[in-house]
């Protein structure tokens, strides 16, 4: 009513009715509001996106029949909007763009908005314990930046999700109700609805109520279970007892209830419940026709029929409908039937779902879609086969083939920027593979890749050496290279002073190596590494022949996604090198419009920019700019890269004059660098904080993080190395300690000298010395290195400083002493 998206979450354990719960009020609202539903998986990992699949299905009529073109299309028309189709359908699968994980957010978000113009949109979300990180930050998302539309999330959940995530729906726009297990009083109502003027006898029901403890599908099974067995039966328009119901063995717990309910059906029946359960809670009847046994084929419909009258099973669609499909009453009851499956049978059934899913994907061309789903029914196959004994070569086969799936859904997961999602499925791609297959050390190589971008640093060495081992064993030089270089260059990222030997050295070795055996993927990483090391060091030249050599040995490798995502170090190359800001702002926007939606590339560039707009005094455009890219960054699971956005935020505030803003950008920072256990950038960082505490006067404080800076920053950082240099000798000046402050600024400019192309970095240094030398009433050389300051800054482009540099120099001239005549 209110044109605002709303959330609402039904939190409660297993069987306390949250489905019925639901079912109930989207009944009750009918026509009056569009729904549409998707459903979190049990076997979801790394399924990112299934409950939008369900979503976009059921809301622009794709059948499963509908090839890729014919699927756009449908929803085309649905949308009316070409941009934000076209995220939707990467996001299902529909189309193969590499747009990354906040693009994605973007058109789904646009995409209920859209549904939401002619009335209200309910989205039911089932199940989201199960979901995805990346999913649940959707949600979020969703919740936060959807206006002026009416749309809410209804989503329900298991009590789990509370343990993974506290304060889960407790923002604005959001609300939890946690639904609790019925009262004795309760169940006994429901026991009366369930049977009408029949009811149970007093001892009865007090057996049926103590057993359920509250458990609503207790009670439903229970006496679907009396049903059953005839002890209670319909005579004259009511349900009769047929014998004393007080002495019936209850079992003991609704695992056991449902357990005894399978065991009491006909073979018939159990043989086309059993393959259902395969498949999962939700399954086509042509499906289970496909993998049941021949001679019960015939009879699915019917079996299916009375499953349903049964309580066990119900319609999801018209019995009219040509994708017949069921559902299993509830997932405790699918489980239960699974549970009683051989690890024999649940392999072959498992293998045969696959091939009857690969026969209609064939048809409609839509494999990519369901790749993560087929992957993993290859994947519970070849487990339940091992399990069972050595595996034969069929198994093997098997192992191999879900490698192949998940391993192409987790690379697609990585070109969207879902780097929870592509650790999972590679991980799981890796694990499916025989230990000596070639394609097993790669994927563990790109596992680590991943886990490193979400900070899960342990995990991600022990997988970049597991690369490293298997590569060697199969005397595969160019990717143990590869492997090696980037664990390298991943320690050093994170605790330099733990890096034996000269990294650039090493790096160097690799490349060579590398153009030995011709591996282009791993030239391009190699000076990938190089680049790094080259903008660690400020030598921002040769950072960008680097990054040049990166472009074009990806190019070279077919890594389009590679040679895409590096180019905006070239800006960044530009913005602390000596390229003039003018040039480097033109840079940054052909970048931008060249990234082809790809937020990471704007990102960065929209980092570079910042800084520029913020030397030339456009700090409003800077602040926006900054803000958006650290935004952009975290919605990508960007955690570490997001981190750095400080050094740029901080020296923007500080050259607003706005030390105490400055200070809070630096702070976030640091503390999220400390918490992932960086030892690299947070010296940098440690360093600006330092000076934005000395341009406050907090001079104790200043003094603190100066001397982090100096303890962590690793040697060859030459950046840090002049940072915390230059406001360490301003603050030994203020104790009167006057030659050592000269003493430490000196090395300071030194040091910004052998880093060659940083003239703003150099010029900072200088001004460093220059307030110094004041200090100790040098007010000659103050104006000489003022001077030196002034004209880096204005060849760099640098306004606001050049103009700080201006005014130090004039201050100099009314504090210098007058000069004696001279006679």
């Amino acid at each position: 009513a209110d044109r605002a998206c709303r959330m609402v979450t039904l939190v409660g354990d297993a069987g306390v009715g949250k489905t019925r719960l639901t079912e109930e009020f989207l009944d009750s609202i009918g026509d009056r509001v569009r729904v549409v539903r998707g459903r979190c998986l049990a076997y979801g990992e790394g399924i990112t996106f299934w409950p939008i699949v369900e979503v976009v299905g059921d809301a622009a009529d794709i059948q499963e029949t509908d090839n890729p073109g014919v699927a756009r299309e449908k929803l085309r028309r649905l949308i009316g909007d070409d941009e934000v189709a076209d995220r939707v359908a990467a996001a299902v699968g529909l189309l193969d763009a590499p747009f990354q994980v906040a693009e994605l957010f973007w058109g789904i978000r646009r995409f209920f908005e859209i549904l939401a113009t002619d009335r209200p949109l309910a989205v039911l979300f089932d199940d989201i314990h199960w979901a995805e990180p990346t999913f649940l930050d959707l949600i979020g998302r969703l919740i936060a930046a959807t206006e002026d539309a009416p749309v809410m999330l209804l989503c329900t959940a298991r009590q789990e999700l509370l343990e993974k995530q506290p304060s889960w729906a407790e923002g604005p726009g959001a609300s939890r109700v946690v639904l609790t297990r019925l009262s004795d009083a309760d169940a006994a109502r429901v026991i009366e609805n369930l049977l009408g003027q029949a009811g149970l006898s007093e001892r009865a029901r007090a057996r049926v109520v103590a057993a359920a403890e509250g458990n609503p599908l207790f009670v439903e099974q229970l006496v679907s279970m009396l049903i059953d067995t005839g002890m209670l039966r319909f005579v004259d328009g009511r349900w009769e007892p047929t014998g004393d119901l007080g002495g019936i063995a209850i079992p003991p717990t609704i695992h056991a209830l449902l357990a005894a309910r399978l065991d009491q059906l006909p073979d018939d029946e159990r043989a086309v419940v059993d393959p259902a359960s395969v498949i999962g809670l939700v399954f086509a009847q042509a499906s289970l026709q496909a993998i049941v046994d021949d001679d019960v084929r015939g009879q699915v419909p019917a079996h299916l029929t009375t499953l349903e009258q049964r309580q066990l099973v119900r319609r999801q669609t018209p019995a009219d409908d040509e994708a017949l499909e069921y559902r299993f009453a509830h997932l405790m009851i699918r489980d239960a039937t699974y549970a009683g499956l051989l690890k024999r049978t649940r392999a072959r059934l498992h293998e045969l779902f696959v091939a009857w899913a690969d026969e209609a994907n064939r048809a409609s061309d839509r494999a990519t879609e369901f790749e993560e789903i087929l992957g993993y029914h290859l994947e519970q196959a070849h487990r339940y086969l091992s399990e069972l004994g050595p595996l034969d070569e069929h198994g093997v086969a098997l192992g191999i083939d879900a490698s192949g799936r998940l391993a192409s859904a987790g690379r697609r997961a990585f070109v969207r920027g879902d780097m929870p999602a592509t650790a999972n499925l590679l991980r799981r791609a890796a694990g499916v593979l025989p230990g000596g297959h070639a394609a097993r050390p790669r994927l563990q190589f790109q596992v680590g890749l991943a886990l490193w971008e979400t900070g899960e640093y342990g995990a991600a060495y022990a997988a970049l050496e597991a690369a490293i081992a298997g590569a060697a064993a199969l005397q595969d030089t160019g990717l143990a290279t590869t492997a090696r270089l980037a664990l390298l260059m991943k320690q050093y990222y994170a605790d330099p002073s733990k890096v034996e030997g000269r990294v650039e050295d090493r790096v160097r070795e690799g490349i060579r190596v590398l153009e030995r055996v011709g591996d282009e993927e791993g030239l391009a990483r190699a000076w990938l590494a190089m680049a790094g090391l080259r903008m660690g060091n400020r030598q921002w030249g040769a950072a960008a022949k680097a990054i040049e050599n990166v472009i074009e040995h990806a190019r070279q490798a077919g890594d389009r996604v590679l040679e895409i995502r590096v180019a905006p170090n070239l800006a960044g190359c530009a913005e602390y090198g000596p390229t003039p800001v003018e040039e480097t702002i033109r840079m940054c926007d052909e970048l931008i419009t060249r990234s082809g939606g790809d937020r990471k590339v704007e990102a960065i560039s929209l980092r570079a920019l910042a800084h520029m707009h913020g030397m030339q005094g456009d700090f409003e455009s800077a602040r926006d700019e900054y803000r958006r890219a650290r935004g952009m960054l975290e919605e990508l699971g960007w955690t570490f890269i997001a981190s750095l956005g400080s050094i740029v935020s901080g020296p923007v505030e500080m050259l607003a004059g706005d030390p105490v803003a400055a200070e809070v950008e630096l702070r976030r920072d640091y503390e999220t660098l400390d918490r992932l256990g960086d030892r690299n950038f947070i010296s940098t960082v440690a360093g600006y904080l330092a000076e934005a505490l000395y341009r406050q006067g907090r001079y104790d404080e200043s003094g603190t993080f100066a001397a982090i800076s100096a303890d962590v920053a690793a040697p060859d950082d030459l950046a840090t190395q002049v940072l915390w240099r230059g406001v360490s000798a301003k603050l030994l000046a203020r104790q009167g300690r006057l030659e050592e402050a000269e003493r430490l600024g000196r090395e300071a400019v030194e040091l910004s000298r052998r880093e060659n192309d940083p003239i703003d970095d150099q010029a900072n240094a200088l001004m460093d010395l220059g307030q110094v030398l004041r200090m100790a009433g040098k007010h000659d050389e103050a104006a000489l290195v003022g001077a030196a300051a002034l004209g880096l800054y204005e060849q760099k482009g640098n306004l606001v400083s050049a103009a700080t540099a201006r005014e130090f120099l004039g201050e100099g001239l009314e504090e210098r002493p007058p000069a004696r005549r001279q006679d």
